[in-house]
């Protein structure tokens, strides 16, 4: 009877812990989405993406955009990007969108991991993403030229016509991936 009751004040810290760790995951993950797999904000000197519009009397230095990219879930129907928007550093805005990889950034990360040795990683790299039925390219640049705080990654909005045209055609072929 003694060992049973040591064992059990030894186990009882343990099962804390194991539910503590549940309620992370309970809290990190949405059940429709996933979990999050990466976290970006947007370079202040980028341009705004083109599904949002400036409250009156704002100015693009008083707005901040987070982007979550989720992991894969079951269903692929759901929408597995999330942007949420500050102005004047309070939560003003969460849209919820798809992304897929722009054609060339596919066909470069193709060639990538179809070499061995493999080259050197290729940058930038462009993700096409729909909000709202509006389609827009983001830009990922190497995060060693970044040059700003080591804990904030930051993403861009495309500002090449051509790559932002790209991207707005791939729409019909993610389409058909659905």
């Amino acid at each position: 009877m003694t060992v049973s009751h040591t064992f059990s004040k030894r186990s009882a810290p343990l099962r804390r812990r194991f539910l503590v760790l549940v309620a992370l995951l309970a809290v990190a993950c949405n059940p429709a989405r996933g979990c999050v797999e990466s976290n970006f904000e947007l370079a202040p000197e980028s341009r705004l993406p083109t599904w949002f519009q400036l409250p009156p009397g704002i100015s693009r230095q008083d707005v901040s955009v987070s982007l979550y990219y989720y992991s894969a879930t079951l269903s692929d129907s759901v929408d597995d990007t999330v942007f949420t928007i500050s102005v004047q550093g309070r939560k003003y805005q969460e849209l919820t969108g798809r992304h897929w990889w722009h054609p060339r950034t596919k066909k470069r990360l193709a060639g990538y991991y179809a070499t061995s040795p493999r080259p050197e990683y290729p940058e930038p790299g462009y993700v096409v993403i729909e909000v709202n039925d509006e389609v827009d390219v983001i830009e990922h640049r190497e995060y060693r030229e970044q040059n700003r705080d080591p804990y904030v990654a930051l993403f861009w909005m495309a500002d090449d016509s051509q790559i932002v045209r790209e991207g707005r055609d791939s729409k019909a072929i993610a389409e058909t991936l659905r």
